[in-house]
């Protein structure tokens, strides 16, 4: 009796009565040998499908191996400042109602959390929201981690919110129904400068004696620094500590702590990091295409096959070259 079998996205085939060759096995041995490149479809017997899976499922296990030794000790060294890190251990509401809980003073309830969350437009520069909230009252929060006080500008915080505000509103949809939003840097420096834990940044009407404007736009800088004996101090601690076992805040402890130190949440990391090493590889190569195109007057079908880019990736820069102008 021949089974179907379902192998790295390839079926094959049930068949009672077809005459196998006698060196079947031969050839199935030919194609575990080349599991890690691509399996041709083939035919075979359930106890060869037994063998090929156990193969494959070894295989992957020396990969996963040789990723946590590449990059356990870097994801040791990781804190909640570092993006690739933080983007993670804030998909979790209760983190991220946690950290909005203390630096806005008041209790709330986040029902939605999403992390590098891409905001394209249509006529302009788009964005990427470090961390996007909506709490139960439809309040928008966005919270951006930054250490380069160069990406925490006041009119980038402008621009954000205003990109914000038309990713909410549907067309033709009254401005009343634009939600409360909240712009929330939390930086590595004092970017201001005024030696303070918190800012608060609102519009207000100079004639009126600096009454609030009211048209529900927050700003807010946190200062990671800025670590005193208060609730928001001891937060800006645990987003700068690398050891979970010193953290004050328990939900964000054990978050991080499960990326750090089980096997589940270290293999996660391992393959984000991979992730992002091919991503930064592949930017490097684009930087490479836009000068050919600039220097040599190429094309960018003539740069990427000066550079050799093969034919299946060609589509995957082409469209990178298209959402970078």
């Amino acid at each position: 009796m021949w089974y179907s079998y379902d192998f790295l996205g390839q079926t094959v085939l049930n068949h009672d009565t077809f005459d196998f060759p006698d060196d079947i096995n031969a050839v199935v041995s030919s194609h575990i040998e080349t599991l890690s490149v691509k399996l041709p479809l083939c035919l075979i017997k359930k106890n060869d499908c037994s063998t090929i899976k156990q193969r494959q499922m070894n295989e992957m296990a020396n990969i996963n191996e040789g990723l946590i030794a590449k990059y356990k000790p870097l994801i040791q060294e990781f804190s909640l400042m570092d993006d690739t890190f933080m983007s993670k251990v804030f998909e979790d509401k209760e983190c991220a109602e946690l950290v909005l809980s203390i630096i806005l003073g008041k209790k709330l309830k986040v029902v939605n959390v999403k992390t590098q969350y891409g905001i394209d437009n249509l006529h302009g520069r788009s964005i990427r929201l470090d961390i996007r909230a909506v709490d139960t009252s439809s309040n928008l929060y966005d919270i951006e981690i930054e250490n380069d006080q160069k990406r925490a500008t006041p009119k980038r915080g402008r621009f954000n919110i205003s990109i914000m505000d038309t990713d909410v509103l549907d067309k033709n949809e009254p401005w009343d129904k634009l939600p409360e939003t909240y712009m929330i840097f939390i930086t590595r420096d004092d970017v201001l400068g005024g030696n303070k834990p918190i800012y608060h940044i609102d519009r207000t009407i100079r004639e009126l004696n600096h009454k609030l404007f009211d048209d529900e736009t927050h700003i807010i800088y946190v200062p990671s620094k800025m670590q005193d004996d208060t609730e928001l101090g001891r937060l800006m601690h645990d987003f700068n500590c690398k050891d979970p076992s010193k953290m004050y805040n328990k939900i964000l402890a054990e978050r991080t702590g499960y990326f750090k130190n089980s096997e589940e949440g270290v293999s996660v990391m391992c393959a984000i990091m991979e992730q992002v090493a091919d991503e930064r590889e592949r930017e490097t190569i684009l930087k490479c295409i836009k000068q050919l195109m600039i220097n040599c007057k190429f094309t960018i079908e003539q740069a990427m096959q000066s550079i050799g880019i093969p034919k299946e990736e060609e589509d995957i820069y082409i469209d990178m070259f298209k959402k970078s102008k």
